[in-house]
């Protein structure tokens, strides 16, 4: 992603990887939803946005990222009750841990951003609709307490990043948006109590 410097990114994984974490140490992404009544639409489109943000991590561009059959993201594993999908990525993987933080950030405001998903797609490129959006970003992320240690120019660039890329789905995020308000209960991430085999690419 070009659209912040890379720095940040360093930043960034501090959210969740303090320093002297071992490089061992896992990296969890826990997405719970409901099992019942999930509307299949909406969650595809969900699951769809989430590849999607991965392939804009790993590759130039999405189309570049199709063509890598091998490296597809992967689910390490999906719980059963409450439907759990866990993403998950070594410390010492700078790339794939900003993955995870921006993923999460981005799937965790989701809900409340991007409220008049009703609105066209030529009101969207007219800027009305971006401009209230980056205003609600900027609100989420000020009152964020897991963002505190984040100075005003990184809260800046994350803005601009999840900006960037709810822009980029933005034909896919009502469907996504919707799934997200009735049936996701909980993401959390965070440093996981135990190192599992972490398998395929991206450790996800």
């Amino acid at each position: 992603m070009r659209v912040v410097p890379r720095s940040a990114f360093v930043d960034f994984n501090s959210l969740v990887v303090p320093p002297g974490t071992p490089a061992t140490a896992v990296v969890e992404l826990r997405i719970a939803f409901r099992s019942e009544m999930v509307v299949a639409r909406d969650l595809a489109a969900y699951l769809e946005i989430i590849d999607r943000v991965f392939g804009r991590f790993e590759s130039e561009s999405l189309l570049q990222y199709s063509l890598k059959k091998d490296e597809h993201l992967r689910i390490s594993k999906i719980q059963s009750g409450s439907v759990e999908l866990l993403l998950k990525a070594l410390a010492s993987n700078g790339g794939e841990v900003t993955f995870l933080v921006v993923l999460g950030l981005f799937l965790k405001y989701l809900p409340e951003i991007f409220r008049s998903a009703a609105a066209s797609f030529k009101d969207y490129q007219e800027g009305a609709m971006l401009r209230e959006q980056r205003r609600q970003l900027h609100e989420k992320t000020k009152a964020d307490r897991e963002l505190s240690t984040l100075d005003d120019k990184r809260r800046r660039q994350l803005v601009a990043l999840l900006d960037t890329l709810y822009g980029q789905e933005h034909r896919r995020l009502p469907a996504a948006r919707r799934f997200a308000q009735k049936s996701v209960n909980e993401i959390k991430i965070g440093i996981a109590e135990r190192r599992d085999d972490i398998s395929g690419k991206s450790g996800v």
